[in-house]
């Protein structure tokens, strides 16, 4: 899918072998840190408080907001991606 294409309507997951590609990036002499699951990288990036202030602004929204926190950081669910 061409991400330009209706951006937010298309799924553009890609299943990266970070393993891999660590081990080629020590193998040119780098040092690498990680990698870190998703529903860490989204915490450390501050999706809680994102949730949070749109969740302040819009009370209506905020069950689905985080909802949606959670498909993305919950370790049951996406966040050990």
């Amino acid at each position: 899918a061409n991400p330009f294409d209706e951006p937010g309507e298309a799924d553009l997951t890609a299943h990266v072998d970070f393993a891999t590609l660590a081990e080629a990036a020590r193998a040119e002499g780098l040092v690498v840190h990680g990698p870190v699951t998703q529903g860490a990288f989204l915490m450390r990036l501050g999706i809680a408080e994102r949730t949070a202030g749109l969740s302040l602004a819009a009370p209506d929204r905020a069950g689905r907001l985080a909802t949606d926190r959670d498909r993305l950081t919950d370790p049951d669910q996406m966040g050990e991606l």
